[in-house]
C-alpha cells in the first residue's frame, strides 16, 4: 500500500520559503539601519586622477547624443516588448532610466575615486574616507 499524502510537504515548503522572506527582509532591514554615513563622490575637475576618463565616458557619450539615442532605444523597444516578454521589456526600461541619469548616478555611488589623487598618501586617503 502506498502512503498517502495530505499536503504535508506543500506545507513545509511554504513555511521555509516565508522563513527566507523573513530572513532576508531582516538582513536587508538591518542593512539600511546599520548604514551610518554616506559617501558622495563629486565630479573630478580638471587635472584630477581620472578626470579624462570620466569627462570623455560620461560627458561626452552618456549625457550627450549616444547617450540619448541608446536611452530612447531602449525605453522605446521595452514598451513595445512588454506584451510579449514583461521582464525583458521592464528591463529594457531600467536600462534606458539609468543610461539617462547616467551623471547623478556616478555621483550618488559614493565611489572616492577623487581622493585617488597622483600625489595623495595612504593615510591622507584614510584620514578622509573614514573622517565624519
Amino acid at each position: 500500500m502506498e502512503a498517502v499524502s495530505h499536503g504535508s510537504n506543500a506545507f513545509m515548503e511554504g513555511v521555509y520559503k516565508k522563513r527566507w522572506t523573513i530572513l532576508l527582509s531582516v538582513l536587508a532591514l538591518a542593512a539600511v539601519v546599520a548604514s551610518s554615513t554616506a559617501h558622495a563622490f563629486t565630479a573630478p575637475i580638471t587635472g584630477q586622477f581620472m578626470y579624462e576618463a570620466y569627462d570623455f565616458f560620461i560627458n561626452d557619450l552618456l549625457k550627450g547624443p549616444v547617450g540619448f539615442v541608446i536611452s530612447a532605444v531602449c525605453v522605446l523597444w521595452g514598451l513595445f516588448s512588454v506584451r510579449g516578454n514583461w521582464i525583458m521589456g521592464l528591463v529594457l526600461i531600467i536600462i534606458g532610466t539609468v543610461v539617462f541619469k547616467i551623471d547623478a548616478i556616478t555621483q550618488s555611488f559614493g565611489a572616492m575615486v577623487t581622493m585617488v589623487d597622483a600625489g595623495a598618501d595612504p593615510a591622507t586617503i584614510i584620514k578622509l574616507v573614514t573622517a565624519k
